[in-house]
C-alpha cells in the first residue's frame, strides 16, 4: 500500500485550502456577510500554520520577494495609520485585518505556486469557477427567479467583477493550450462572456471592453508568441472570432437596447441617467467629504457613517459605499492611501511590460517557446487586473472579498509566471534554497509563530461563535421569542464584548420587553440604555443609538439627557426625516416653537413641498 510522503502534507494541504478559498467565497454571496469574512481568516491562518510546517520539515524556511513588496508596505502602512487613528475603532480593524488577508494569500501564492504546472492548474480552477458560476447563473436567469445574472452575488456589478477577472485567463488559454484544452478555453470564453453581458452591469461592459481592448494591443505587441504557430490554431483562433461576432450581433439588441441607452439621458437640462443620477450625487457629496477633511482619511470602514451629514440628496437611502473604490479609499485613507493604492498598480504594469519585452534569444528554442507562451498568459493576468482596476472607478468591487481575493491571487500568479524567466530569478527575489535555517532558530520561529497563529484562530473562532449566536438570536427574535433571543445576543458579547451590533440588537430588544412585560418594564428599561451605551461606547458614530436612548430617556421623562441624545443623533444623521420630526416634536412638546420651526425648516430643504410641514410652522407661527 503506496503512503501520501509526510512532506507533501503541508503542499497538498495548500492547495487544497487555496481551492477552496476560491470556490468559497464566490458562491457565498462574495464572501460579504460577517461570519463568511470570519472563515476566511480561519483558512488564511490555515495556510499560515502550513506554510510553517513546511518550513519546519524541510528545516529550511523560503520567502519569497517580489517587485511589489515595497509598494505593498507602503499601502500596508497607510492602512495601518488609519486603522490606529479613526473615528471608529472596531470597524477600521475590521476592514484592516481582512485587507491583511489579501496580504497573506498574495504571498502564500507567491511562494507556493511556483511551477508552471501548478500556475497553469490554477488559472484553470478560477476559469472553472468563473464558468461554473456562469451556468448556475443563467439557470436562475431563465428560471425567472433574477433578471439580471448574478448568481449567489448580493450584486449584479460586482459578479461582473467576477467575470473581469476569469474571462481574460481563458482567452489568453486559447493561445497557449494544445487543441483540446484551447477549445475547451474557448467554450468556457463565450459562456463567461454571455454571463457578463447578461449581469446587465454598463460599468462591467465598459471596464471589460477597455481592458479587452488593452489586451488585444499586447496581443498584436506580441503577435509573434503566436502566429508563428500551427495553422489549425490560426484557423481556429479566426472561427472563433467570427462565431464570437455574430453572437455579439444577435445578443446586442436583444439586451443592451434597455441598458446602454439609460447611461446618458437628458430632459430639459436635467440629467436623467438611471446608472448615473444616483451615483454622481454621492461622488460628488464623497469628493467633498475629502475636502472637508483636508485630504486626510477618518479611518477605514467609517463611509457608512460620516457620509450621513452629506446625504441630502438620498436621506431615506442606504449609502453604504462611495460606488468609487477610490473616492471611499480617499476618505477613509486620505489620498496618501489612494496614491499608495497607484504605487501598486503602476509597479505591476511596469513589472509585465517589462517582462514582456523580453525575448530570450539566449534560450534553447524549446525554452525560449514556453516563455512566449508564458507571456500571452501574463497578458491574460493583466487584461483581469485591468479589468477591475477600471471598474473600481464607478463602482465598490474592492468592498467584495471574493473579487479582492481573486484581484490578488491574479496578480501574484502573474508574478511568478514573470520569474520563471532567467533575468528574474536573482537573489535579491528569493532566499536560496540552499541556505537553511539552522535549527535552533527554526525551531523558536516555528513555536513563536504557531502560538502567534493559535491565539489568532482562538480569537478568529470566538467571533465566529459570537456571530452563530447572533444570528441565533435574529431567528429567535423573528418567531417573537425575544427574551431567548436576549440570551443569545448576551452570549454574543461574551464571546466578542467589541461588536457594536451585540449591544445595539440587545437594547432594541430590552426596549421592546419594557412595553409589553409590565412587571418588569423598568428592569429592561434599565437594560437597554445598558446595552445602548455599550454600543455607544464600541461605536460612537452610530446615529440610531442615540435615536433609541432618546426615546428611551423620554419614557424615563429625563429630559436633558433625552434632547442631549437626540441633538447627537441629528447631528450625525441631520437628513435623517425621522429624525427631523422627533426632535421638532421634542421642542413643540416644551413650548419652545422658535426651535421647532428652526428644525421643521431644516426638514424644508429636502422636502420643499411637503404641505404638512409648512402648515404645521404656519400654525406654529400663529400661536
Amino acid at each position: 500500500m503506496k503512503f501520501i510522503n509526510i512532506k507533501k502534507i503541508p503542499e497538498i494541504g495548500t492547495d487544497l485550502l487555496l481551492a477552496i478559498l476560491l470556490l468559497f467565497l464566490p458562491v457565498l454571496y462574495g464572501g460579504v456577510q460577517p461570519w463568511v469574512i470570519l472563515v476566511l481568516h480561519l483558512l488564511t491562518t490555515g495556510l499560515l500554520f502550513l506554510w510553517m510546517l513546511r518550513g519546519w520539515i524541510e528545516n529550511k524556511i523560503i520567502f519569497k520577494r517580489t517587485p511589489l513588496d515595497i509598494p505593498f508596505i507602503i499601502f500596508t502602512g497607510m492602512y495601518l495609520f488609519y486603522t490606529l487613528n479613526t473615528v471608529y475603532p472596531y470597524g477600521s480593524y475590521q476592514e484592516f485585518f481582512k485587507f491583511l488577508n489579501y496580504i497573506v494569500l498574495y504571498y502564500i501564492t507567491v511562494n507556493h505556486i511556483t511551477d508552471r504546472r501548478k500556475i497553469k492548474i490554477f488559472t484553470w480552477i478560477i476559469i472553472i469557477i468563473g464558468t461554473g458560476m456562469s451556468i448556475y447563473g443563467f439557470h436562475e436567469y431563465f428560471s425567472g427567479i433574477k433578471t439580471m445574472l448574478s448568481p449567489s452575488y448580493v450584486c449584479h456589478n460586482h459578479f461582473a467583477g467576477l467575470m473581469e477577472l476569469c474571462l481574460p485567463l481563458s482567452l489568453s488559454l486559447i493561445l497557449t493550450e494544445e487543441k483540446a484544452f484551447g477549445i475547451l478555453s474557448g467554450i468556457a470564453s463565450v459562456i463567461m462572456g454571455f454571463a457578463l453581458m447578461y449581469s446587465m452591469s454598463r460599468g462591467g461592459w465598459m471596464a471589460f471592453g477597455a481592458s479587452f481592448i488593452f489586451v488585444i494591443i499586447l496581443f498584436l505587441w506580441k503577435r509573434g508568441n503566436f502566429y508563428s504557430g500551427a495553422k489549425e490554431r490560426k484557423i481556429f483562433l479566426t472561427n472563433l472570432i467570427v462565431w464570437v461576432l455574430i453572437i455579439l450581433a444577435l445578443s446586442i439588441p436583444l439586451i443592451a437596447k434597455e441598458r446602454w441607452k439609460t447611461i446618458l439621458q437628458f430632459e430639459g437640462n436635467q440629467m436623467e441617467s438611471e446608472a448615473l443620477s444616483f451615483r454622481i450625487p454621492v461622488w460628488k457629496n464623497t469628493w467633498q467629504m475629502i475636502k472637508d477633511q483636508n485630504y486626510l482619511g477618518k479611518g477605514l470602514g467609517t463611509f457608512i457613517y460620516l457620509y450621513l451629514p452629506y446625504n441630502k440628496e438620498y436621506p431615506d437611502g442606504f449609502i453604504n459605499a462611495a460606488h468609487s473604490d477610490y473616492l471611499q479609499m480617499g476618505m477613509e485613507a486620505g489620498m496618501a492611501g489612494v496614491i499608495a493604492f497607484f504605487i501598486i498598480i503602476i509597479t505591476f504594469y511596469v513589472c509585465i511590460i517589462t517582462y514582456l519585452r523580453y525575448k530570450g534569444d539566449e534560450l534553447t528554442p524549446f525554452t525560449k517557446q514556453m516563455i512566449r507562451k508564458d507571456q500571452l498568459i501574463a497578458i491574460g493576468y493583466t487584461g483581469a487586473i485591468t479589468g477591475l482596476v477600471l471598474h473600481g472607478m464607478g463602482d465598490f468591487n474592492f468592498q467584495i472579498p471574493a473579487n479582492c481575493v481573486y484581484f490578488f491571487l491574479i496578480m501574484a500568479l502573474a508574478v511568478n509566471i514573470r520569474a520563471l524567466s532567467p533575468p528574474y530569478r536573482s537573489k535579491k527575489e528569493i532566499i536560496e534554497e540552499t541556505e537553511p535555517v539552522r535549527s535552533k532558530k527554526l525551531l523558536a520561529l516555528t513555536v513563536i509563530f504557531s502560538i502567534f497563529l493559535l491565539f489568532i484562530t482562538f480569537i478568529t473562532g470566538k467571533a465566529i461563535m459570537a456571530e452563530y449566536y447572533f444570528l441565533k438570536g435574529i431567528e429567535n427574535e423573528k418567531t417573537l421569542l425575544w427574551e431567548k433571543s436576549l440570551e443569545e445576543y448576551d452570549m454574543a458579547q461574551f464571546l466578542n464584548p467589541a461588536h457594536p451590533s451585540y449591544y445595539k440588537q440587545a437594547g432594541y430588544i430590552s426596549s421592546k420587553l419594557s412595553v409589553i412585560d409590565d412587571a418588569k418594564s423598568e428592569e429592561y428599561r434599565k437594560k437597554a440604555i445598558e446595552y445602548y451605551k455599550k454600543a455607544e461606547k464600541a461605536n460612537p458614530c452610530d446615529s440610531i443609538i442615540y435615536y433609541s436612548l432618546g426615546r428611551l430617556y423620554a419614557e424615563k421623562k429625563e429630559d436633558d439627557l433625552r434632547r442631549e441624545n437626540y441633538e447627537k443623533m441629528l447631528k450625525l444623521d441631520p437628513w435623517n426625516r425621522i429624525y427631523i420630526l422627533t426632535f421638532a416634536s421634542y421642542w413643540e412638546s416644551k413650548g419652545e416653537k422658535k426651535k421647532a420651526i428652526e428644525i421643521y425648516e431644516h426638514y424644508l430643504v429636502i422636502q420643499p413641498k411637503n404641505k404638512q410641514i409648512i402648515d404645521m410652522i404656519e400654525k406654529l407661527k400663529k400661536l
